[in-house]
């Protein structure tokens, strides 16, 4: 599972509680220091918030990720810091239902895992390697070359965390180039080897940016002003 996928930023629920957080002060708030006003001041974390939970990396967890909840609803402010979330390895039990302030507690699964159903009891769940086609084109070079049959031009695949296609892929041949996270099919931008790209910054989110657009039958003349043409 992606630490995306769980990430509750405060933005989300900020809107929401805005017109509620203007009936009172929010909670901690000293009215002797703070404005009498819920609006987000500078300094207004520091002075008049007091609401988080303090975040500690337990010494027993070596595997996790700090990531931005919406903890509490005063805090529209993103006063909070950010949490962490232990992984949970391969093979392990995980909870596809969880209320995200318990989350802290019941960890989620690692990178390119997901929580899913056991096949013979569907009320647990374990994290698993995700299904994708980046990672059954890793698992088919993976076989051929167990089996002695892999082909002198043939490059394993790099999968993100989520299971999809990174975005640049660096091919046997030297060249990399900017490829579609589901298909991983070649897009717009290319690098002759990967000290080049890397010299160069290639990270390929505009070429992504362009073909979504694209794939939206947006035809519209794209010009990224990024720091490197390989953006």
């Amino acid at each position: 599972m992606s630490s995306t996928r769980w990430r509750l930023g405060p933005s989300y629920g900020r809107y929401l509680i805005l017109l509620v957080a203007w009936l009172g002060p929010a909670a901690g708030q000293n009215a002797d220091e703070c404005p009498a006003t819920n609006l987000c001041l500078e300094n207004y974390c520091d002075v008049c918030y007091f609401g988080c939970t303090p975040t500690t990396l337990p010494p027993e967890v070596v595997n996790g990720s700090f990531v931005k909840m919406f903890q509490n609803l005063d805090d529209y402010c993103d006063c909070c810091q950010y949490v962490f979330i232990p992984h949970i390895g391969e093979g392990e039990r995980c909870f596809r239902t969880v209320n995200s302030y318990d989350l802290p507690s019941k960890g989620m699964c690692g990178a390119q895992l997901s929580c899913q159903p056991d096949e013979d009891d569907s009320t647990l769940s374990y994290c698993r390697r995700k299904q994708s086609k980046c990672h059954d084109e890793q698992d088919e070079y993976d076989r051929k070359v167990e089996e002695g049959i892999l082909g002198m031009d043939e490059t394993r695949p790099d999968c993100d965390a989520d299971g999809y296609y990174s975005p640049v892929q660096c091919y046997f041949s030297g060249v990399c180039r900017c490829v579609d996270k589901d298909e991983g099919l070649p897009i717009f931008g290319v690098a002759v080897n990967p000290e080049t790209a890397k010299a160069e910054g290639m990270n390929c989110e505009c070429a992504r940016d362009v073909q979504k657009l694209r794939e939206m039958s947006c035809d519209m003349e794209v010009d990224y002003n990024g720091e490197t043409e390989l953006s």
